[in-house]
């Protein structure tokens, strides 16, 4: 599957795999989903394989580990530090659900989890979320692309070797 590129406004040249990973891009895609101007074609394909791509972010492909051991779904966050967002451990749903820390509070890994956070919070939260799906920085079109439509199959055995995996 190749990119879909933006011909037009703020994201022009940019693909909408790329902007899924930007949190002022996902903000701006978002906006169209919403919007739903379908009358011209070229709109009514965008429109589609925005909606696809949103859908997708709902559920990513998370490789990081929970303290327990589980595929992780949930990052544990604090956001009132004076220098932004703060991070711990990686938690699965179960160990999530039993989180009641008094600062740090369960966030889940994915894209529409964006929305909670601005500026350079929204950045560092994407960058976690990079992380947990095993992407290496700077996320290029066909690394996006990759990553949402192609199925790599990774079981890394330790939270060591996840640390440092990097899938594309």
């Amino acid at each position: 599957m190749q990119p879909y590129i933006l011909w037009f406004g703020k994201f022009e040249g940019s693909s909408l795999e790329q902007l899924m990973f930007n949190p002022d891009g996902y903000r701006y895609l978002k906006r169209f989903v919403l919007k739903q101007l379908v009358e011209d074609p070229k709109l009514c394909k965008l429109v589609a394989r925005t909606k696809e791509l949103v859908s997708l972010g709902e559920n990513p492909r998370i490789i990081v580990k929970c303290v327990c051991g589980a595929v992780a779904s949930h990052i544990e966050c604090c956001d009132e530090e004076a220098d932004g967002l703060e991070f711990r451990d990686w938690l699965c749903e179960k160990c999530a659900q039993k989180a009641s820390l008094s600062r740090f509070h369960p966030v889940e890994l994915k894209f529409s989890s964006l929305n909670k956070y601005e500026g350079a919070c929204a950045k560092r939260f994407a960058d976690r979320l990079k992380k947990a799906c095993g992407l290496c920085c700077p996320i290029t079109k066909e690394k996006a692309v990759t990553f949402f439509f192609v199925s790599p199959v990774v079981k890394p055995k330790s939270s060591k070797k996840m640390r440092q995996l990097c899938l594309f």
